[in-house]
């Protein structure tokens, strides 16, 4: 689950463990974005760089690797895992 606020990034593993956190705000209860660890496994497999972008357009977070970008997680809450 990622989470992009205020240009603070959050990565949380399923459990709701936080795996990595940019910044030392405290979490406000934001909109986290699910995508299924096998797709970003996929994702990270097509390609060779050691980047990868996290952005929000409007209201979708996506992940770019490469010439490949993802956007269509599930919002959570609702569908958190």
């Amino acid at each position: 689950m990622f989470l992009l606020e205020d240009g603070e990034l959050v990565i949380k593993k399923e459990g709701q463990e936080i795996v990595y956190k940019s910044g030392t705000n405290e979490l406000s209860g934001g909109i986290f974005h699910v995508f299924s660890k096998s797709i970003i496994m996929e994702l990270l497999s097509r390609g060779q760089s050691e980047f990868f972008v996290i952005e929000r357009r409007e209201k979708v977070l996506c992940i770019s690797y490469e010439n490949h970008i993802l956007e269509f997680g599930m919002e959570c809450p609702p569908n958190c895992i």
